[in-house]
This record gives C-alpha cells, structure tokens and sequence, in this order.
C-alpha cells in the first residue's frame, strides 16, 4: 500500500518494520537491508553496478520511532511517545512522521498491517 494511496488517516496506521540488519553507531542507527530481493533483481544490480544492500542511518530520534514501529502500535501512538521523550527536538511531531514514513516505506523498510 503507498502511503500517497492511502484510503484511511496516517495517525490510524500500524506500521511493522520489515527484515533488516539494524545496529547503533553510537548516537546514531544504522539500518542495513538486500536492496534486491530477486536473482533477476541482484544480478541486474551487478550490471549496473548497484550495491547489493541498501544503507540507511538514522539519528536517536528517528531510529528511536523506527523500533517503535513494531505492528502494534499505530502512528498517532508512535507521534505520542516521540513527542513525550523528545519534546520540541520533534515538533511538528506529524508532518515529520509523514515524511520519515514515506523514506522508510520508499526503501521498503516498513508495511502497514
């Protein structure tokens, strides 16, 4: 489902992150993920000589959103909590939601159940 596609309001959806290899960098999250996820994929990749994986790092606050994406919560949960643990650091909490989400769904690091 694309978020630009949406039928139902951002705040009521439940992402869930998808399989990758999450570590810290410190302060910092570093996700790391295939980028393909086909044979054809891969070696199409090769050729035009595409890194395999796909490296995304994030900062406390967007990486502390990222594990809070677990399926069982929904956005306006996730924006609550952000908010209370990180103050004005995160305000707009929603629109910046949006746009963290939108990255995320984009590198097919999360889906919505």
């Amino acid at each position: 489902m694309g978020l630009a596609l949406a039928p139902r309001n951002f705040l009521e959806l439940v992402p869930h992150r998808l399989e990758a290899d999450v570590h810290r960098d410190g302060e910092r999250f570093v996700i790391r993920s295939s980028r393909f996820r086909s044979r054809p994929g891969k070696l199409l990749g090769q050729l035009l000589g595409r890194s395999e994986y796909l490296s995304l790092k994030l900062d406390a606050r967007t990486g502390y959103c990222y594990e809070l994406m677990d399926g069982k919560r929904d956005m306006q949960e996730i924006c609550r909590l952000a908010s209370e643990r990180f103050g004005d650091q995160v305000e707009p909490v929603v629109p910046r939601m949006i746009e963290l989400v939108k990255i995320l769904e984009r590198n097919k690091l999360i889906k919505f159940v």
